[in-house]
């Protein structure tokens, strides 16, 4: 009788864990949903600097969600929660929107360029795509000011992709393919697309100075890659041991991560950019 009296609240445990699991995931998206709808998000920037001389050569635009209940929300929970609520295009639409109207004359006035995130399936959207040429057209934004960093989650028809890449690259966008080294982000996609940049996973830039990423290695791969793309950057630079290394091997490529800069407000990174380029 015991060990069913045992199982029993173990049962009933794990049972209202799991109630309690689905409610705050229930909550979350209808709290996010009503976030994106008021427009209750914001965008942080981070620099980006080419790994040579330390100049800053653009920005990324990063979304952020602070619930005036919950405090602020990881991007790692609720980027996948809008995949899974059908919102991915509205969350690209917003970031691209704000960060243009936010920040291109800063990059314009700089020549430097601004980067957004967006999802494969972006490409095939007309909305996004008018959306997208509508601003550019109304800014008047130079030719390869604008990048757009792809993060590929689910594998995809490749062909395509590159149909779609093609006709923005037509209007002056750059493309980069993000966290390399990860996922689905691998060889066969990098090299079947045309793209202007390749973008290193943090987690291989964590494992520089390590045994894990050998030295002579790095010529080789440095070849393949500036073959493939004409920019590397590696994210998640935080050690003056890893900017050496880079330097060392790869000193034509581009870093950013805390090592240079945290994110930054909006009037923060335009501070930083005045002062670092005027």
């Amino acid at each position: 009788m015991l060990l069913v009296t045992v199982s029993l609240l173990s049962g009933l445990m794990i049972y209202i864990i799991i109630m309690n699991r689905a409610e705050l995931n229930s909550s979350l998206s209808a709290r996010f949903v009503k976030a994106l709808k008021n427009e209750a998000l914001s965008l942080v920037y981070q620099p980006i600097y080419r790994i040579e001389d330390g100049q800053i050569c653009g920005f990324e635009a990063l979304l952020r969600w602070k619930d005036e209940r919950l405090g602020n929300i990881s991007p790692e929970v609720f980027i996948p929660l809008s995949e899974r609520e059908g919102l991915q295009e509205d969350v690209t639409l917003f970031v691209i929107n704000h960060a243009i109207r936010e920040f291109i004359h800063t990059a314009i006035q700089n020549e430097i360029f601004l980067s957004v995130n967006i999802n494969p399936s972006d490409l095939d959207s007309e909305k996004f795509r008018d959306k997208l040429l509508g601003l550019i057209s109304e800014y008047n934004i130079p030719y390869k000011t604008i990048l757009l960093e792809i993060t590929e989650r689910q594998g995809g028809d490749f062909e395509g992709m590159k149909i779609h890449i093609d006709k923005y690259k037509n209007h002056g966008v750059r493309f980069a393919i993000d966290d390399f080294g990860t996922g689905y982000s691998n060889l066969n996609l990098v090299t079947a697309l045309d793209v202007d940049e390749i973008k290193i996973d943090k987690s291989l830039t964590s494992a520089i100075g390590t045994e894990s990423l050998r030295y002579d290695l790095l010529p080789g791969l440095h070849e393949m890659f500036r073959s493939i793309a004409d920019k590397i950057v590696f994210e998640g630079v935080e050690t003056q041991e890893q900017v050496n290394y880079l330097k060392t091997f790869w000193p034509q490529s581009y870093a950013q991560g805390w090592y240079y800069s945290r994110v930054l407000p909006l009037e923060e990174a335009r501070k930083l950019t005045i002062r670092e380029l005027n």
